[in-house]
């Protein structure tokens, strides 16, 4: 009997012991410990060891079930696989969590994955990047967090302006670079560097000097700050810099800047390529011949990898975005009875609507006139709501809106800034000066300033009322 007691305790015991190694919610903590050791060693350039480290939390949280590991897993597997160049691999790891992140309902995942989609799209597909950009825009104005939430749009807005000046777009550039500048917290010492950098870089390419070493001057600020080693960091820190010192014709100083970048990891990307170009130039200018040819036969070595690299990477996003269609095709056919039936109501509906159109016809003008002043409404009714919540997507709706005030507007005065055709569409929405201050978080009196400059640049006499010319501009606009 005593032995059998014996035996019976060890049992339970070792069975006690398994379930405690077994526990979802134990392991499940473990598992939200290593997604921060993966981000950790991201954020520190350790590219293969995040790797390592995602792979184990992918597979641990599939032995017990934990969605939001495999996600977490998945994202942070993806980052490092991009910044490893293997870009196939990365948007493959993120095209199959797809359906697993949008069943989560979370705002913030569905930000972040977006956000990376629009990241290994950004070189090769702007238009398709910027669309995930803008997904991951709008999921992010629903997190509830604050702190969270701007910061997640700011990196957004930044991406965003990095899109469009790498199509040579530099005025909507500045403007969403703007944007996540003012947006940032200052505890986010990272996107607030990345945020001044940016500026100071699109400020060079404009020629605006004062601007820029506004700007290189807080961003040595930031830099100081940041809380962890980066050699990406200080290599565009330095790479725009050193483009500051070209400018100024100081290319000692420039050469000394670019040295940095040539230590960073990824030395097949554009930014490595083009320090070996500016320092061939800075060398040249020197009058080092030697040094500037060993540079520029570096840079034409590089840049022809760069190019078949390029090429490869953008076959691979088409590929990519011709199986996505291929699913939703896929999902389609699945439906296909469903469709037929439907398309055969349409149709009959599309009939009978004929003859009823044909039976009223003299109330026709009348009731399209009705359909047009209620679209036109609810579309009032929209761009008011960007205004608002000083949406950074008001002035892009607004020109839908109001095609014909726009036109109009840029034949009178082409010159006018984006910030400044911004002004007038708040006005020719009948917004009041207090108004446009709440919404821009500016004083009132930034309000009237900014009138004034705008009524001097379109030349209007003093009796003219601004806000009423405006109004009257593109009457005819029709949504």
């Amino acid at each position: 009997m005593c032995y059998r007691l014996i035996i019976f305790f060890w049992l339970l015991q070792s069975f006690n012991i398994q379930i405690s190694a077994q526990n979802p919610i134990l392991k499940s903590k473990e598992i939200d410990k290593n997604i921060e050791v993966a981000k950790y060693l991201y954020n520190n350039e350790k590219y293969p060891e995040s790797y390592n480290v995602s792979l184990k939390i992918i597979e641990d949280s599939k032995r017990i079930k934990y969605s939001r590991g495999v996600i977490e897993g998945q994202i942070w597997l993806s980052s490092s696989l991009f910044m490893l160049n293997r870009l196939d691999e990365s948007i493959h790891n993120l095209l199959i969590i797809k359906d697993k992140v949008i069943s989560e309902h979370d705002n913030e995942l569905l930000t972040r994955y977006y956000f990376r989609i629009g990241l290994n799209l950004h070189k090769y597909k702007v238009d398709l990047a910027r669309k995930n950009y803008m997904k991951a825009f709008r999921y992010a104005e629903n997190i509830t967090d604050k702190e969270t939430k701007y910061n997640e749009i700011s990196k957004i807005l930044l991406n965003i302006g990095d899109s469009f000046q790498s199509e040579n777009r530099s005025d909507s550039a500045l403007y969403y670079y703007y944007k996540s500048y003012k947006l940032t917290s200052e505890i986010n010492i990272e996107t607030r560097f990345l945020g001044t950098v940016s500026l100071a870089d699109i400020y060079l390419k404009k020629n605006k000097m004062d601007s820029a070493r506004k700007y290189i001057g807080k961003a040595d600020l930031y830099y100081k700050k940041i809380p962890f080693s980066s050699n990406a960091y200080s290599s565009i820190y330095k790479y725009v810099k050193g483009i500051y010192y070209m400018k100024n014709e100081d290319y000692s100083q420039a050469i000394k800047n670019f040295r940095f970048t040539s230590n960073l990891k990824n030395r097949s990307g554009e930014l490595y390529i083009d320090f070996l170009r500016l320092t061939g130039e800075s060398y040249d200018k020197l009058g080092i011949k030697d040094s500037a040819s060993y540079y520029f036969n570096r840079f034409l070595i590089q840049k022809d990898s760069l190019d078949k690299a390029v090429a490869r990477n953008y076959e691979v996003t088409s590929v990519m975005i011709t199986n996505e269609k291929d699913a939703i095709i896929d999902e389609n056919g699945k439906k296909e009875f469903l469709i037929v039936t439907l398309s055969i109501f349409v149709i009959i509906i599309i009939i009978i609507e004929f003859a009823i159109k044909q039976a009223l016809k003299n109330s026709k003008n009348l009731e399209e006139n009705n359909r047009l002043k209620s679209k036109l409404n609810y579309a009032f009714d929209e761009v008011l709501n960007l205004a608002k919540n000083n949406s950074p997507f008001f002035w892009t709706r607004f020109k839908e809106v109001y095609p014909h005030f726009y036109d109009i507007l840029i034949k009178t005065q082409p010159n006018l800034t984006v910030s400044e055709l911004t002004m007038c569409a708040y006005l020719k929405l009948n917004l009041s000066t207090k108004n446009i201050a709440d919404y821009n978080f500016v004083s009132i009196r930034t309000v009237e300033n900014r009138r004034y400059r705008l009524r001097r640049k379109l030349n209007l006499s003093p009796e003219t009322d601004l806000a009423q010319w405006l109004q009257s501009l593109g009457e005819e606009s029709k949504v």
